[in-house]
């Protein structure tokens, strides 16, 4: 193992103001070797700066370094990916020519995790009774209700009606907007109804 990179991982665990033995200092800067040679070194940058969320850095490092182990290098892994969105998902992973989109979730409010896991399943549920073949995202504010579910989703119809792909579209149209989404035709699958792929939840509202 490289003593630079040790070292650097070390120095993580010391700005972090955590007693590391041996054994974590050996795997982090094992993770962190890793992850440089697929492309993911932001991941090790974020670390490196600390902060008041390197916590949660450290469980996004290390669920990418499990999938950088188990996965080819031909299966690409990218962290905040450029996507267009206004708040991109933490990782993109293409597999099979299937992508998935991961975001890493704090478990630290199980109240308010549970109100937004109801919420995207609302939405979910709701779309599916839409006959329209298309995908579409949502990224919720942290004021998006249960009882804006149905209107997003009668707005997501709406816009799903219209020819091509959709991006950016606020809702409410007017007003403070609580919610955007953006929808797109599937390249190769075929879908009986509107489909929610992608869910990004901010914690701030939107002004």
């Amino acid at each position: 193992m490289e003593g630079e990179t040790r070292y650097l991982a070390a120095t993580v665990f010391e700005a972090a103001n955590y007693s590391a033995t041996d054994e974590e200092i050996n795997a982090l800067a094992a993770n962190m070797e890793v992850l440089e040679l697929r492309g993911l070194s932001k991941l090790n940058q974020r670390l490196l700066q600390g902060g008041r969320k390197v916590w949660d850095t450290f469980t996004e490092h290390n669920f990418a370094s499990k999938m950088a182990r188990h996965h080819a290098p031909e299966v690409p892994i990218l962290y905040e990916p450029p996507d267009g969105l206004r708040r991109p998902p933490d990782f993109k992973i293409e597999i099979g020519g299937t992508i998935y989109w991961v975001q890493i979730k704090s478990l630290s409010n199980p109240e308010r995790e549970n109100r937004q896991a109801r919420i995207v399943a609302g939405i979910r549920d709701a779309a599916k009774a839409i006959e329209i073949g298309k995908f579409f995202g949502v990224e919720l504010a942290g004021d998006f209700a249960e009882g804006d579910v149905l209107a997003l989703v009668e707005a997501v119809a709406q816009k799903a009606t219209m020819p091509g792909d959709s991006s950016h579209n606020p809702f409410p149209p007017a007003g403070t907007t609580r919610a955007t989404f953006d929808g797109w035709q599937p390249n190769k699958t075929t879908l009986s109804h509107l489909t929610l792929v992608l869910t990004c939840i901010t914690q701030r509202n939107n002004s």
